[in-house]
């Protein structure tokens, strides 16, 4: 395996699922130790933008109107009771 083949398999990465990229990033760690010089840190690179692939589609996101604070506004303002809530003394 050589840059060439790396660089093809990144670009096959960038758009695969997450099972196939595992797949990618298996078959590039079994290489690393018949690499050698640039090769070597080529794929040590790759290895690292792989599990960014994974890290990237397994984040979950959240809904804008979730709230991270609660009893807070997203402007981070206190929510106030609504009028016809008897306000605690």
């Amino acid at each position: 395996m050589n840059t060439k083949d790396m660089t093809r398999l990144k670009r096959t990465a960038e758009s695969a699922s997450v099972e196939e990229i595992r797949q990618t990033r298996r078959q590039i760690e079994n290489a690393l130790p018949t690499l050698e010089g640039d090769d070597k840190v080529f794929a040590e690179g790759l290895l690292l933008k792989l599990d960014r692939f994974i890290g990237l589609q397994l984040a979950v996101p959240v809904a804008s109107n979730v709230m991270a604070f609660p009893g807070r506004t997203p402007d981070g303002a206190e929510e106030r009771p609504a009028e016809s809530e008897p306000v605690a003394a």
